[in-house]
């Protein structure tokens, strides 16, 4: 609508004044206009918000509406316009309680942690020419490498859960999912969600360096600060 806007506003002035420089003028505003304007169409009015709300997507593309927990690397649900704190089963907790506000502490230490991580590991661009082995494929044998993500490594086998297959160690990252308790739609999101990052492992890189940072600095926290 904007676009169209604009387009018919140019066509309705453009040639209607008696100067050349009157042209020029106001050509060169236009173009500030435009510049100013998001390369995609990205801005959204009022009516098209309040449409984007209350509009429910089909499953399939709900899949896309998954974001970080905000006390963990683990997944939430969360609809577009949604305001809430994104929280997953485990720390869907109360701001007051003591195990939410350590977490908040926390989270400043894990992002640094992940900084850390992300530096002291090749590239993914580089993978590749120098290890030899798929991007994919060296990012899912990482949650099980116990020399380059040992807090992870050792969860995932404490849970005693399959970690054969993309889809399984996803699975095993995001758990507890109770896909009983969420409703009908919000548990074929899941699925959709949980079938789309497995066949694009790659997409995980960030949320695998996220867990591996939480627990080292829950094992950090336990033992009374950071350890050398």
């Amino acid at each position: 609508m904007l676009d169209r806007n604009i387009n018919l506003f140019c066509k309705r002035f453009y040639g209607t004044w008696e100067q050349d420089e009157d042209k020029i003028s106001f050509w060169d505003e236009v173009r500030f206009v435009l510049q100013t304007l998001p390369m995609k169409r990205d801005y959204k009015i009022d009516s098209e918000k309040q449409e984007e709300k209350y509009k429910l997507p089909n499953p399939e593309s709900a899949a896309k509406y998954f974001v970080p927990c905000s006390l963990c690397w683990r997944s939430v649900y969360r609809l577009p316009l949604e305001k809430y704190t994104p929280l997953c089963h485990l720390h869907d907790i109360p701001s007051t309680f003591p195990e939410y506000r350590k977490r908040k502490r926390l989270k400043k230490h894990v992002e640094i942690l992940k900084l850390k991580l992300i530096k002291s590991l090749p590239p993914l661009t580089d993978v590749k020419r120098k290890l030899g082995t798929e991007p994919s494929d060296y990012v899912k044998s990482l949650c099980l490498n116990s020399e380059y993500l040992p807090h992870l490594a050792k969860y995932l086998c404490s849970l005693s859960l399959p970690l054969n297959s993309n889809k399984e160690i996803l699975e095993a990252l995001e758990h507890p999912i109770y896909l009983n308790k969420i409703g009908a739609f919000k548990a074929q999101a899941w699925k959709y969600y949980l079938d789309d990052k497995a066949k694009h492992f790659l997409e995980n890189y960030l949320k695998i360096l996220a867990a591996e940072a939480w627990l080292r600095a829950e094992a950090e926290h336990k033992h009374g600060g950071k350890r050398r």
